[in-house]
């Protein structure tokens, strides 16, 4: 979990990331996802949010949390 800027970010390993606007804590709800990447690790850095995953990184920009953009990513190390 990663709190900011009134939005809560949760990785699953199995579900993804889901992104949570959570600006009133009475009513709180899901903005937006990156459902098809198993997350195992999160950062966030200004606007990017990096994901690592089992077997790749990817770069997501988070300018609108509603609708990440992935703009990058690292394939595994062989």
């Amino acid at each position: 979990l990663e709190a900011r800027d009134g939005l809560l970010f949760v990785r699953d390993e199995r579900e993804g990331l889901t992104i949570h606007d959570i600006s009133n804590p009475i009513a709180p709800f899901c903005l937006g996802s990156v459902p098809e990447l198993p997350v195992s690790s999160l950062h966030l850095e200004g606007n990017l949010a990096y994901l690592a995953g089992l077997e790749v990184l990817r770069i997501f920009d988070m300018s609108n949390p509603a609708s990440p953009e992935q703009i990058g990513n690292l394939p595994p190390l062989e």
